[in-house]
């Protein structure tokens, strides 16, 4: 028959015993939040910077365990969007891409890839503990920021056929007559613009963000023309001629906030020359190769044509009589 002492004992160590089971409970369900270090939290690069490297990470336990393995990694651009392709799928690996920069950083490696305009991206990195490393730590995450700017020194170079050329140089066009009397115009390809900046040795061409244009400050009454599509300046002057070709390039209008307003103007002094009689250019003629061979046997073969051009460099051949046979006959 149970006291009324005995009861209260009991209910003590009930009590006991349920304080011990609850204090165990609790400390099995508190988990150590573990600390992350990165080797560098913020960075400014230039625009297009190819060679980005993203900052090594170290996580350690209370202890300074090293326990870095036993956490895995999600990448995010704080406010970024994930990169999806024309049906609005998802892109494999995992891109998240900011809207600013168009910097990208892939969600579960972490490569980052600069984008073409400036502004600041933050990295977000959670880190959660795998396997038995669940059980000991929580979840954490830590950033870093990317400054994004603009190249200071940008280099304009400007080539013609390949030559490299400087600003004012003079283009030469030669006109003439064919063997029919008729005047035959002459063309030459425009000039080209490249722009680039030098970044840690490396070179990033800028070109594509600048709008180019070309501009004649007088035609002559139709004597000079411009094919911008195919890049040709065209003379059809029947006397010698002049007149000045002018090239522009403008940052485009969502680079601006890049480049800002500034602009590049090049000239250069167009001279047209006419072929006459009283008055003859230097002509020169070439040949694909300077050997052809064929095997010997009955029947013909093409032979090369040659090309003839003047000393401008103009290709002047259809302005020639050549011999119209083309083929060559092998006898046995």
């Amino acid at each position: 028959m149970y006291t009324k002492e005995k009861v209260k004992a009991c209910s003590r160590w009930l009590t006991v015993l349920l304080m011990l089971l609850l204090c165990q409970a609790t400390l099995a369900q508190e988990k150590e939040t573990p600390k992350v270090k990165l080797s560098q939290d913020s960075y400014t690069v230039i625009v297009g910077e190819k060679d980005f490297v993203e900052p090594t990470i170290i996580i350690t336990d209370k202890n300074g365990n090293n326990i870095t393995s036993g956490f895995s990694r999600t990448y995010k651009i704080k406010s970024g969007k994930q990169l999806t392709d024309e049906q609005g799928n998802v892109t494999k690996p995992v891109t998240w891409q900011d809207a600013t920069t168009g910097t990208t950083v892939q969600e579960r490696y972490g490569n980052v890839t600069i984008g073409s305009k400036t502004g600041k991206v933050t990295v977000n990195i959670n880190f959660t503990p795998i396997g038995i490393y669940a059980d000991k730590y929580n979840s954490i995450s830590a950033q870093y920021t990317i400054q994004v700017k603009a190249p200071t020194d940008v280099t304009a170079t400007l080539t013609h056929n390949g030559n490299t050329i400087a600003d004012k140089a003079t283009l030469n066009i030669s006109t003439g007559k064919d063997a029919y009397n008729n005047i035959k115009s002459g063309s030459i390809a425009l000039p080209e613009l490249k722009l680039t900046y030098t970044n840690d040795n490396d070179v990033y061409d800028i070109t594509k963000y600048y709008d180019i244009d070309y501009t004649l400050d007088d035609t002559k009454g139709g004597v000079f023309s411009l094919d911008k599509t195919n890049k040709k300046l065209t003379s059809k002057a029947t006397t010698d001629a002049e007149t000045t070709l002018t090239l522009t390039a403008k940052p485009k209008a969502d680079y601006t906030s890049v480049y800002g307003d500034k602009s590049y103007t090049f000239t250069f002094k167009v001279k047209s020359s006419f072929i006459s009689t009283d008055k003859k250019l230097k002509t020169y003629i070439s040949f694909k190769e300077h050997k052809q061979e064929v095997y010997k046997a009955p029947g013909t073969f093409n032979y090369y044509i040659p090309v003839i051009t003047d000393e401008h460099g103009n290709d002047i051949t259809s302005l020639y009589n050549l011999n119209s046979a083309t083929k060559c006959i092998v006898c046995c």
